[in-house]
């Protein structure tokens, strides 16, 4: 298998192949020879399981063998490709620098002991995470967060093995162990918190977290504790899944109820200065057809001048006065168009002095809005 430094830590790019096996290792020994084969298991084998500090699961592979990853101390990431389903019992278990997880979207399984005694903080399970059985995540000391769909089942049994076993979730609740009751208290703990339980949900919109705030009384809402005092806040912070942050919110909301929506404000400006572009643009064109038009009466009449010139010196003089009758009217024709062209100016002129208002107004709402984020900031700070 495949080892690369990525990041900067020391990478494994697991296929799915079976890394721990009784059976197998020790078919190659004696009884006698066993003291010889936990030598060899040391230098060639464990010094190697120690040397990874990062797991990427690769495309394919669909379950985790169990104690795949059994006390590789130095593991402090892994990413699971979409196709894993199943992760065995102890897979992963005694990993205890193991802080972060990008779990497999289709993930379904979560076996016995498979992440107990790590270090992770905070677990938001996808939602076709079926199952997760006894003492999973137990031994988490620093484990504070554990969001698990709603239909997903949580496994009972020995005490012993409770799920957040020796856990500050556990230590957080009103329980003194991990019994059955508390598997159904995780599933529930944000019942009462609406907003709670839309920052720890799968891909949660800026558009429904911001209906919650409007809902229950404002930006407040995002620094109240639930029952083991984890905040909105603290959920959406942690969710792997969220792709808006908590300042995006507020700022949208404040700016809301303030009466300023700065997507809609740019929409009509872009829109007004389309419409005024297309004004603009086909008063130019017509512009330009009448000065056309101006210069070819231009021509004609240095045309029937010159006529008029050469035949006032010749002896016929019976055409003279409608040379000059047909000069006079392309004379005024050419004035009427002058006016014409000097009209259109005038009111591409105005169109543009409009753009240019537009656009002064589109400057002040930006200000405004500045101002209302200066403000919010301000709050904020003061607030925390």
């Amino acid at each position: 298998m495949k080892v690369a430094t990525v990041e900067g830590l020391l990478t494994l790019y697991y296929d799915g192949s079976e890394l721990w096996s009784d059976e197998l290792e020790y078919s190659d020994f004696s009884k006698e020879d066993k003291d010889e084969f936990w030598k060899r298991c040391w230098e060639h084998y464990h010094q190697e399981r120690q040397s990874w500090q990062q797991i990427i699961v690769i495309e394919g592979v669909i379950e985790i063998p169990f104690s795949t990853f059994e006390g590789c101390y130095n593991i402090q990431r892994v990413i699971f490709a979409d196709t894993v389903t199943t992760i065995k019992y102890d897979a992963f278990s005694r990993c205890r620098n193991l802080k972060f997880i990008k779990w497999s979207i289709n993930l379904h399984c979560i076996c016995s002991s498979a992440f107990e005694g790590c270090d992770l903080s905070s677990v938001f399970l996808p939602p076709r995470c079926k199952l997760i059985g006894q003492g999973a995540f137990k031994g988490n000391r620093n484990l504070e967060i554990l969001n698990v769909p709603k239909d997903v089942e949580l496994e009972t049994g020995v005490p012993e093995l409770g799920i957040v076993d020796h856990t500050k979730l556990l230590e957080s609740s009103p329980f003194e162990d991990a019994s059955p009751v508390v598997l159904d208290w995780l599933k529930n703990i944000n019942n009462i918190f609406p907003l709670h339980r839309v920052c720890s949900s799968y891909e949660p919109s800026l558009e429904i977290i911001l209906d919650t705030t409007k809902e229950i009384g404002g930006e407040k809402a995002f620094k109240l504790e639930n029952s083991i005092g984890i905040t909105a806040s603290q959920y959406l912070q942690e969710n792997p899944y969220a792709t808006v942050t908590e300042k995006e919110i507020i700022e949208k909301y404040v700016l809301q109820i303030g009466g300023i929506d700065q997507e809609e404000e740019m929409l009509q400006l872009k829109k007004r200065e389309a419409e005024k572009d297309i004004q603009i643009l086909s008063l130019r064109e017509i512009i330009t057809a009448r000065e056309h038009e101006n210069n070819a009466l231009k021509q004609e009449i240095s045309a029937l001048k010159l006529q008029l010139s050469s035949e006032n010196e010749s002896s016929d003089n019976s055409i003279i006065p409608m040379k000059r009758s047909k000069t006079n009217e392309s004379v005024a024709s050419m004035d009427t168009t002058n006016k014409e062209v000097a009209d259109l100016q005038s009111e591409n002129e105005d169109l543009v002095q409009q753009l240019k208002i537009e656009k002064s107004n589109h400057l002040s709402t930006i200000a405004r809005l500045e101002d209302a984020r200066k403000t919010l900031k301000e709050a904020y700070a003061n607030q925390k």
